[in-house]
């Protein structure tokens, strides 16, 4: 996710305040317990001046966790499903 060149690399790393919460972790950095739907909408605000490349990222970021879910490498909940795509 961090090859699509500077200013989306830049855009996926900077500091953000979404929903009056200061977020300074780079998502990539997340451990997927510590992940909420807020963490992913953030990541989606974060992507929001390209839309479908917000909405690939939210399908990279779904699999991980169906895939983890199925290896019985990860118990919870899917952040990803409660977090609406752009159109």
């Amino acid at each position: 996710m961090l090859k699509g060149g500077k200013p989306i690399v830049d855009r996926m790393v900077s500091p953000i305040i979404y929903k009056d919460r200061f977020f300074n972790t780079p998502f990539k950095d997340f451990k997927l317990k510590d992940c909420t739907v807020l963490e992913v909408e953030a990541l989606q605000q974060r992507l929001k001046n390209t839309k479908t490349l917000a909405n690939d990222v939210l399908r990279v970021v779904f699999v991980v966790f169906a895939w983890t879910k199925k290896h019985e490498k990860y118990d919870g909940a899917n952040p990803v499903r409660s977090v609406v795509k752009y159109r």
